[in-house]
């Protein structure tokens, strides 16, 4: 929480509101070690459910991955994700994050 509200008021993002997908796909590309190959790999992890089930926290954290995982009809295989363009590797990557299908990820 403390991190994100720090990259918000560097950012000059509404804490409150979220990050929007204009302002994701900025954010994300503007860091330059960021390749191709990169976003793909993240693409492929946000994709899996995690199955660590330590302490309550994961455990919820991960039945909600699971169950975005298990609702989606765009599940990708590693060759899908290959031929992704960048544009769509971010535009996968910000709707998996944003599980509350709200259009911002806070």
């Amino acid at each position: 929480a403390e991190e994100f509200e720090g990259m918000c008021e560097e950012f000059g993002w509404d804490k409150t509101a979220g990050v929007s997908r204009s302002q994701f796909e900025p954010f994300v590309d503007s860091d330059e070690d960021n390749t191709d190959d990169e976003l793909r790999e993240i693409l492929l992890q946000l994709q899996q459910p995690t199955a660590n089930a330590d302490s309550a926290r994961t455990s919820r954290a991960s039945t909600s991955r699971k169950s975005w995982v298990r609702s989606s009809a765009v599940a990708l295989s590693k060759a899908d994700v290959a031929k992704l363009s960048r544009a769509e590797l971010m535009d996968s990557m910000f709707r998996i994050l944003d599980a509350r299908k709200q259009g911002a990820l806070n």
